[in-house]
């Protein structure tokens, strides 16, 4: 379970470095998009996949938890985590960043989808 836990831990890490540095603009074919059009695909893509790692890193966080303490019970989903940052000091407020992360990447999917992936 650990181990499980350090790899959803990286797939957290490697997500929310991808929506840092703008790599995934690397996959788009945005030649037919407006300059406006490019701004708000970066912006969308970079809220969401910071948003992304961040509830990666948190499940893998309860995972890590669950094999420390040796309770399997104590490893939840998406699920567990988010009511997990719910539970913390300012829960709402980060949840909500966190959903509206989760909402700009679904937006970033859509434009995404419009624009291909380059080949």
């Amino acid at each position: 379970m650990g181990v499980a836990a350090l790899v959803v831990i990286g797939v957290g890490v490697y997500q929310m470095v991808k929506g840092a540095k703008k790599s995934f603009m690397e996959e788009i074919d945005t030649s037919p998009a407006s300059a406006g059009q490019v701004r708000v695909i970066e912006r969308l893509g970079q809220v969401g996949y910071l948003a992304k790692g961040a509830a990666f890193v948190v499940v893998g966080g309860l995972l890590a938890y669950a094999a420390i303490t040796f309770d399997p019970e104590k490893s939840t989903g998406l699920d567990g985590a988010m009511r997990t940052i719910l539970q913390a000091p300012f829960g709402q407020w980060l949840l909500s960043l966190v959903a509206v992360g989760i909402a700009a990447f679904g937006v970033f999917c859509f434009f995404r989808a419009r624009y291909p992936q380059r080949t």
